[in-house]
């Protein structure tokens, strides 16, 4: 008996420990605001020193900061052509209305990590013709928290995730926010398994009017409660069993 208790607990605990802390909303912005207003921190590329790369390259502009985040992986910084016109090559094209420079994420190589300079709970990005293998992660401390894929962002406008290069419904801005345990996330990463992932003016922060956060601090194990609860249990069981016994003693 006792030990069948302890294996329950044991696998009551595993799956509260696995079980997700976090989710993600997904809000669009308007068609055809580029920018997120609300004065978060925000890196647009346009400063980077050596950028942008000449129209058609297909090498890796290599690690990079833009405002205190630190960029690494195989993206390239693009600018088509002086004043943002020009064609994809099949490669990779500026997001609608976007004349400025802006990051590629090509299947090629690794997606493009994105280390934040503070822990936020909100993440915007102007996302340039969304497709369905297009894809945002959003990590804390090494751990995974969600995924927003292209489907997912389209449907919020709504549209099709169908790579429209000239269409305000899949050219748009939009706003990751995390909700649970309210903790955030450190780390985002965009991948993309075809040609291409295109995004410019990055932004993220926490609170109603975005900003630096503060660390996360590390949260209590979801299953410590669950734990305690057990341990308690079993305290109570083994108190009830030695009763039983004194008991039996004293009627003898």
């Amino acid at each position: 008996m006792k030990k069948t208790i302890v294996a329950s607990l044991a696998v009551a605990a595993a799956f509260a420990i696995t079980a997700p802390a976090n989710a993600t909303t997904v809000v669009a912005g308007a068609a055809g605001a580029l920018l997120n207003t609300a004065g978060d921190t925000s890196a647009t590329f346009d400063s980077v020193p050596g950028a942008p790369q000449s129209y058609g390259s297909v090498g890796a502009f290599g690690p990079f900061t833009d405002n205190g985040a630190n960029f690494s992986g195989l993206g390239m910084i693009m600018l088509n052509t002086p004043g943002g016109t020009g064609g994809s090559l099949g490669l990779y094209a500026e997001p609608f209305h976007d004349t400025s420079n802006y990051l590629t994420v090509q299947p090629a190589g690794s997606p493009e990590t994105i280390a934040l300079n503070t822990t936020a709970t909100r993440f915007g990005l102007y996302w340039g013709s969304m497709d369905t293998y297009n894809s945002i992660q959003f990590y804390r401390n090494g751990g995974l928290i969600d995924t927003v894929t292209g489907a997912q962002a389209a449907a919020v406008v709504p549209a099709l995730a169908n790579g429209n290069q000239a269409d305000d419904a899949t050219n748009r801005y939009i706003e990751i926010s995390a909700v649970g345990d309210g903790l955030g996330f450190d780390t985002v990463v965009l991948l993309s398994s075809q040609n291409s992932f295109e995004v410019d003016n990055l932004s993220w922060g926490c609170g109603p009017n975005g900003g630096g956060c503060a660390p996360a601090p590390t949260p209590l194990p979801a299953a410590l409660p669950l734990f305690i609860s057990g341990l308690g249990g079993l305290g109570f069981f083994g108190f009830w069993r030695k009763k039983k016994q004194a008991l039996k003693m004293a009627a003898a």
